[in-house]
């Protein structure tokens, strides 16, 4: 159950959520632009991920995180934790 509690805590949910778009804050609200994953999981057409998350943090307050792998989970394995009991087992589909 730990890791269930872990795996549910915003921080996780935000980057694999049940759909292709990120959510974000505390709240895991929808991400601001309209931001969508892509095939890579690093963004649709020219709204890449890294054109905000650059590879270090960016200074001042509310301000997008950095890193320079930043992505979501690819398409075609995102990982989908939100909506699952900590007793489902098997892959999950977005």
């Amino acid at each position: 159950m730990a890791v269930y509690e872990v795996l549910m805590s915003p921080r996780c949910m935000n980057c694999h959520p049940s759909g292709d778009a990120p959510l974000q804050g505390d709240d895991s609200h929808p991400h601001t632009m309209n931001v969508r994953r892509g095939p890579d999981g690093r963004g649709l057409y020219a709204m890449k991920c890294t054109n905000c998350h650059q590879p270090e943090n960016t200074a001042g307050m509310h301000t997008p995180p950095g890193n320079p792998k930043w992505r979501l989970p690819p398409a075609d394995t995102p990982m989908v934790f939100q909506g699952r009991t900590p007793g489902q087992a098997g892959p999950a589909t977005a």
